[in-house]
């Protein structure tokens, strides 16, 4: 039988619209409050980015305005490049955004790192969206 990949799904319905959330993951004063500040933020495809001034380094793999961002993320050179999936979609009054994060190749231990993390993180950004003023200001990591 063979392995299934290591793959992080979750699922937010979230009161804002499709701009609100794609501001909030793509801004960096808004990425800075519900997630951390970035040093570095080329927001366009193939663009690089760094957090945490070059501990967790990427590159935008896809850019489709309110939509849809895909991104590389290497927290350390040790690990595998991940990869993150944001799909953004409107239903009526609410937005859902679906986050997949994949590519932890057979780091079982960073995998359950992130498992722990998403919860947080991803309630962390629903708050602010909802209410302006996330769980948690700035840096979790």
């Amino acid at each position: 039988m063979a392995k299934r990949p290591l793959v992080i799904t979750t699922r937010l319905w979230v009161r804002a619209t499709p701009a609100q959330v794609w501001k909030a993951l793509t801004h960096d004063k808004t990425l800075a409050r519900w997630y951390t500040a970035p040093h570095k933020h080329a927001l366009r495809k193939g663009g690089a980015w760094d957090f945490r001034e070059g501990k967790t380094t990427g590159r935008v793999v896809t850019l489709e305005r309110n939509k849809r961002l895909v991104h590389t993320q290497k927290d350390d050179p040790a690990w595998p490049a991940m990869k993150l999936e944001y799909t953004i979609e409107p239903s009526g009054r609410i937005t859902t955004l679906t986050i997949k994060h994949s590519g932890f190749g057979s780091h079982k231990e960073l995998h359950q790192n992130w498992v722990h993390a998403w919860p947080f993180i991803s309630q962390n950004l629903k708050t602010l969206l909802e209410t302006g003023t996330p769980l948690c200001e700035g840096t979790w990591a």
